[in-house]
């Protein structure tokens, strides 16, 4: 029982990691949060179609941009504003001149001027994608590029080597290194939710799932010369949004 119980719990350990939705404590687990990698594009589709759910509901009473305006609402409030935490914190880093200030700015609860313009970036240009296309396509898209991009963090911290990581970010980021196993079953995860869903582009989904994480880790690692979780949910956020703003394109 308890062999069957573990994949539920490290389940809902994923869920309570990547959202707010409340898990009760005998659900979750943190002995191997190594093997969450797993389930990152699951979950991200479970919140990708809560989103969509949105969508679907707010339409039939509002005018679809409103919709869509909720729909960003309730997905940064189901998510915990998790990602764009780490996106701000990112982008204020980029202002450091040396990597010790760059991590020093990281590290800083407070958001400045470029977290700011790079969090608005996003939603704009979310918005603007997602109130080009039909709406069915745009519940497609949105489950779909919501498991999309949580595989790229994970792919990006699975490339991760132990040096690369500075040591007061050790305790989060290194279990999903060289974790090659729970990123290929992420992987299979990844590409039957695309399948069953069907999104716009899928062609290149593969290019940008692959592409993006070595070259999020080349420009990382060139600026700041180690690799921290607000770099992996800088990738994960900046993913979704190319992957939104790319379906618009003809």
């Amino acid at each position: 029982m308890t062999t069957l119980l573990y994949p539920l719990k490290l389940l809902c350990s994923t869920i309570a990691f990547l959202s707010w939705i409340p898990i009760p404590q005998w659900a979750v687990t943190d002995k191997a949060l190594y093997r969450m990698g797993i389930f990152f594009p699951l979950v991200g589709g479970i919140l990708g179609g809560l989103a969509a759910f949105v969508v679907y509901t707010a339409n039939i009473f509002f005018p679809y941009p409103v919709s869509i305006a909720l729909t960003l609402l309730a997905y940064g409030w189901i998510t915990g504003a998790f990602h764009e935490d780490a996106l701000a914190d990112a982008a204020d880093g980029m202002g450091g001149y040396d990597s010790k200030k760059i991590l020093e700015i990281m590290r800083d609860s407070r958001i400045g001027s470029y977290g700011s313009f790079a969090m608005i970036s996003m939603y704009v240009l979310r918005y603007a994608a997602l109130t080009s296309i039909d709406p069915n396509m745009a519940i497609r898209n949105i489950i779909s590029y919501a498991a999309v991009s949580r595989m790229t963090g994970v792919l990006f911290l699975t490339l991760t080597q132990t040096k690369e990581i500075p040591p007061e970010s050790l305790s989060r980021t290194i279990p999903f290194s060289n974790q090659w196993g729970c990123c290929v079953l992420g992987m299979l995860f990844t590409t039957i939710i695309v399948l069953t869903v069907a999104p716009s582009n899928p062609v290149l989904i593969p290019l940008l799932l692959i592409g993006i994480p070595f070259l999020a880790r080349m420009y990382f690692l060139k600026r700041i010369g180690y690799i921290t979780g607000d770099c992996a949910g800088c990738v994960i956020h900046i993913t979704e949004t190319i992957l939104h703003v790319f379906a618009t394109a003809a």
